[in-house]
């Protein structure tokens, strides 16, 4: 073997490295996009998961006001119907229908 051949084989090894090389540099260009897309897949949970605590935070107040509400309201007739029960009876004991509307 002469010095031409074995230029020509070290010519064809630096090649391939160079092309291996560039196979390495595919692949973790390849493992940056594959990052990236867990990253937006990760960040999209992320946003979803925003979306169900904004939605549990509506229903929770819409539930909570709900319910509050519907208390009054049950203490308002509460109240309507105990002061004419007692303006019925002549009692005076009508300051115990203030204490839903303290509680509330």
């Amino acid at each position: 073997m002469n010095f031409l051949e074995t230029n020509n084989l070290y010519k064809d090894l630096y090649i391939n490295f160079l092309g291996m090389n560039n196979l390495y540099e595919d692949l973790y260009m390849n493992f940056l996009e594959m990052n990236n897309l867990y990253k937006d897949l990760y960040m999209n949970f992320l946003e979803m998961n925003n979306l169900y605590k904004d939605l549990y935070m509506i229903f929770f107040e819409m539930d909570n006001n709900l319910y509050k509400d519907f208390y009054k309201n049950t203490m308002f007739f509460f109240l309507i119907f105990y002061n004419h029960k007692q303006s019925m009876n002549y009692d005076t004991k009508s300051v115990c229908t203030l204490v839903p509307f303290i509680l509330v």
